[in-house]
């Protein structure tokens, strides 16, 4: 919260108050030692044989303090544009990016998408378009780190040329072509 505040101050009001420089600020909240305390955070709360959230309120806080973080990072990189990170200009969800699968996209398809996807392109689109999902031509707007785009590739038969896809997030991309090909 501080950092964001400090972030949205003018120069005139950063060099009148006592503050810290926001860039001294940004280096401590996403330091390496910070995403260790992250990750011993999550793992206190995630099954470590399923994967699943075991206190979904304490979940809940720490997805929207990650959302808040990636807010924070979008401040930082609007005051510092030149920001680059892995050869990829940096963006909001850089970081986010980066731990998505193992946070969110894979409870979430173990969860419900599975079975979601499976009836929807299956069943659904099968018989609305009378055609096979091999047929089916397909635009993901949203992909994230194309991990459902795999699962429909992977489980469903979808054929990765009938596949496009597309994110605002260049690391998200990023993420994508680096894991999914």
């Amino acid at each position: 919260e501080l950092c964001a505040r400090i972030l949205m101050m003018t120069s005139e009001e950063r060099a009148r108050s006592a503050s810290p420089p926001a860039s001294d600020i940004t280096q401590k909240l996403f330091a390496p030692e910070r995403r260790e305390e992250f990750w011993r955070d999550v793992e206190r709360i995630v099954h470590p044989d399923t994967g699943h959230a075991t206190d979904t309120a304490q979940w809940r806080i720490m997805c929207d303090a990650l959302r808040e973080a990636a807010k924070v990072q979008a401040l930082a990189k609007a005051n510092n544009p030149t920001q680059t990170q892995g050869g990829v200009d940096s963006d909001s969800w850089q970081d986010y990016a980066r731990m998505y699968d193992a946070l969110i996209g894979t409870p979430m398809i173990d969860s419900f998408m599975r079975s979601y996807i499976r009836h929807f392109l299956g069943k659904v689109w099968s018989k609305e378009s009378g055609k096979s999902l091999q047929d089916c031509r397909l635009l993901s707007v949203g992909c994230g780190t194309g991990l459902v785009e795999r699962l429909m590739i992977d489980e469903l038969g979808l054929r990765e040329s009938n596949l496009s896809c597309f994110d605002f997030s260049p690391s998200m991309v990023e993420i994508s072509k680096e894991v999914r090909g």
